[in-house]
């Protein structure tokens, strides 16, 4: 997830119904190799059964559909020790970082489409 996570931070990770999450949430979720990820929401599909596309910061492309089981939990508060300052917690529930992860998804999602069309 970097550059928004550098890998130091202390996340604390809230199991939410899927009808709570939206466009923009990081998730830590279990793929369909059994391995464990943190990425963001990049688009959300409410058919039959909730169905998400989600991506990491630094990748090009998108990740396989994480359907709503796999789904464990979604980041709510960000630690962050900064040296000679302390520690920062960043609430991501406040409608600032709501409002800034999902810019970052609209982004994230441009910037893959724009990867698939040149590369695909």
């Amino acid at each position: 997830m970097a550059p928004f996570l550098s890998g130091a931070e202390i996340l604390t990770i809230r199991k939410e119904p899927v009808s709570s999450l939206h466009v923009g949430d990081l998730i830590f979720f279990k793929t369909r190799y059994g391995s464990l990820l943190l990425h963001r929401i990049i688009k959300k599909n409410n058919k039959d059964m909730v169905v998400f596309r989600t991506k990491g910061d630094a990748v090009p492309g998108m990740d396989e559909p994480v359907f709503e089981y796999d789904v464990l939990g979604k980041v709510c508060i960000i630690e962050k020790n900064i040296s000679g300052v302390g520690t920062k917690r960043v609430n991501m529930e406040s409608r600032f970082w709501k409002t800034f992860n999902y810019l970052l998804a609209v982004f994230s999602s441009v910037q893959s489409r724009m990867y698939t069309a040149v590369f695909r």
